[in-house]
């Protein structure tokens, strides 16, 4: 479990020496399941054999049955891990069991800790950062693993992803030693997940990578040896809060499109890409969600949005869990639909405080890397202002949702309206960002970016 102190993170096991707990079952998607769960606003990815759920604008946790076992009295609610939820009721934050009884905060050490510091569970070792470059330090503080990578990933079965070089620099994987068992040679990595990475390998033309602007995918699987398993032409994503695209024998794949779909190891499809959002499988299902296109109305396409799971047959438990509209023009004869956000039909409240100052800042999946790649795949110069000349810095500044999603982007420093609108556009079709935390718990955030337009002028 995750706590927050300012900007540093401790995690710990949390233990009941007089309980043995069975491992949870397995969900299995049947009528009466998929009956229970259409009640609910929002659902989360099972942990623990319980999922947090929201109901009548507060969270709660349901069992694998669908049945809500803790209900939803709490303004703020995270997973399970180790049997142990962070909730917040009455402004207060607690820590419960998977009875939902509150347990005691586990002591804490008493030396303040270093705002470079990033403690997790790591086999043993811990991030540390110095002169602008991470190593690992053990739990005495003392650097078993020299500072000397521009970006890691904490240890994850024994292997840590670590990169060399700048943002271009290569990828590769160390152990508690600090031993390169795979080498420092692709152009990102993810950790290891039941024995598997993901990683990436690009192409390269006379030493620099190849970028599309469509999406082109380089990503594939490697065992602990480095051993191809799935070949170098898939997309695998990484879900919610960097969880592993891989678990229980089976992927998260993108297409072309950006859908997410499900494929295992030996190559089948297990679920197509037709998902907007997948995590990973827990307790025998995944989280899934994606907008239903329903039909025009007038210039507005219309769409329901949908969450659930699926199970590792394909089989889809859905609910309905609103609606959204978006505007429908046309250029060149072809039909564009922009701006597609959710329909509020719920009275605003006072809970949802926006916060400006937070502990954990609000995130692009990835990192600001990720973020830069993927607005340079998604912005379209636009016509009107590269035919008038027109380039500069847009600054956009927009709300973080509780649950990732991008809310209300304004410009607050405008270059022209056509690149505006262009700059608004791309910020508001973002994919799910980690949200912000303030006080160990997710809250709406305002998040301030810049997106250059640069026009390129060829010499007569």
């Amino acid at each position: 479990m995750l706590f927050m102190l300012g900007t540093s993170t401790i995690s710990f096991a949390q233990t009941n020496s007089n309980s043995v707990e069975s491992p949870p079952q397995d969900v299995v998607i049947t009528p009466s399941f998929i009956s229970n769960i259409q009640k609910y606003k929002s659902l989360e990815s099972f942990h623990d054999g319980l999922a947090c759920v929201k109901r009548n604008g507060k969270y709660g946790y349901m069992n694998i049955k669908g049945e809500e076992v803790i209900p939803c009295n709490f303004t703020g609610a995270d997973a399970y891990i180790n049997g142990v939820a962070r909730v917040v009721l009455n402004g207060k934050v607690q820590f419960i069991d998977v009875n939902g009884n509150v347990v005691p905060l586990p002591s804490l050490a008493s030396t303040q800790l270093e705002e470079t510091t990033r403690l997790r569970s790591s086999n043993g070792l811990i991030i540390k950062k110095v002169n602008g470059k991470y190593g690992f330090v053990n739990e005495k503080g003392k650097i078993v693993i020299p500072c000397k990578y521009d970006e890691v990933y904490d240890f994850s079965e024994g292997l840590a992803a670590v990169r060399k070089g700048d943002y271009w620099g290569f990828w590769g994987f160390i152990n508690s030693k600090g031993e390169e068992v795979i080498p420092c040679k692709y152009d990102n990595a993810k950790p290891f997940k039941n024995g598997y990475a993901a990683v990436e390998q690009l192409e390269y033309e006379d030493g620099e990578p190849i970028l599309s602007v469509e999406p082109d995918p380089h990503w594939g699987v490697i065992d602990k040896n480095g051993k191809v398993i799935i070949p170098f032409n898939y997309d695998f994503h990484y879900g919610f809060d960097d969880e592993p695209f891989f678990s229980d024998g089976i992927a998260i794949m993108s297409d072309s499109t950006e859908k997410k779909g499900y494929i295992n190891l030996d190559g089948k499809i297990i679920a197509p890409c037709k998902y907007d959002i997948a995590r990973p499988f827990s307790n025998g299902v995944a989280y899934v969600c994606f907008d239903k296109y329903l039909g025009d109305r007038g210039n507005k396409a219309r769409y329901e949005n949908y969450q659930g799971y699926v199970d590792k047959n394909g089989t889809e438990a859905l609910v309905k869990c609103g609606e959204k509209e978006g505007t429908i023009h046309y250029k060149f004869g072809m039909k564009i639909i922009e701006d597609i956000e959710e329909i509020d039909n719920t009275t605003a409240t006072t809970e949802e405080e926006v916060f400006e100052v937070v502990d954990y800042v609000a995130s692009f999946p990835g990192g600001d890397g990720e973020m830069i790649k993927w607005i340079q795949q998604k912005m379209k110069y636009p016509t009107e202002a590269e035919e008038n000349g027109e380039s500069g810095r847009v600054v956009v500044k927009f709300i973080v949702d509780v649950d990732g999603t991008i809310l209300n982007p304004i410009i607050t420093k405008s270059v022209s309206p056509s690149i505006d609108k262009e700059a608004k556009r791309v910020v508001r079709n973002m994919p799910k960002w980690t949200p912000a935390r303030k006080n160990g718990v997710r809250v709406k955030s305002y998040y301030t970016t810049s997106i250059s337009f640069i026009l390129t002028k060829q010499k007569n």
